[in-house]
């Protein structure tokens, strides 16, 4: 009995070394004081950063907590968000508490220009927007209407639409 009751204690004990997790835990902060939220974490395999092991995010106070099963002794922890520099880390593939210090970074976004459409269709209707073929020389609304594709204005002020 004692025999049966040690390869079970040993069997349980080697099984939970195979299937043990590593545990990263840690807390980001910044050179600027401000404390970085909603970090993307993205654990990968030391030589392949395509291949994902585990992932999560930092809190609203910056930390974080991830668990993952990985069998090779290194792996890369690569940090991403936005109004920082991207970050990233070696580490060895052990439970451990990190203290990451992110480098605030700016982005300039080059300026952009949204137009509508001058011309669109909303079920079986086509709108026009007039604004769009309005132009500065034009004196009444029958000179814009002449720049609108499909419409014909007539010496006598009469208004068709293809014909």
């Amino acid at each position: 009995m004692a025999k049966r009751l040690f390869a079970l204690a040993l069997f349980c004990f080697g099984s939970c070394l195979l299937f043990s997790q590593t545990v990263l835990s840690g807390k980001f902060s910044s050179l600027d004081g401000t404390v970085p939220a909603g970090v993307n974490i993205t654990i990968h395999p030391k030589y392949d950063m395509n291949s994902i092991v585990a992932f999560g995010f930092s809190d609203s106070k910056g930390s974080f907590r991830i668990t993952m099963s990985h069998e090779q002794d290194s792996i890369a922890l690569s940090v991403k968000s936005i109004g920082y520099t991207d970050t990233l880390l070696f580490l060895a593939n052990q439970s451990q508490d990190l203290s990451i210090l992110l480098d605030a970074k700016t982005y300039s976004l080059p300026e952009v220009r949204v137009r509508a459409a001058p011309i669109y269709r909303k079920e079986d209707t086509t709108i026009y927007r007039v604004d769009a073929f309005a132009r500065q020389q034009d004196f009444s609304i029958g000179d814009v209407i002449k720049n609108m594709p499909g419409f014909d204005v007539s010496e006598t002020s009469a208004i068709s639409y293809q014909g």
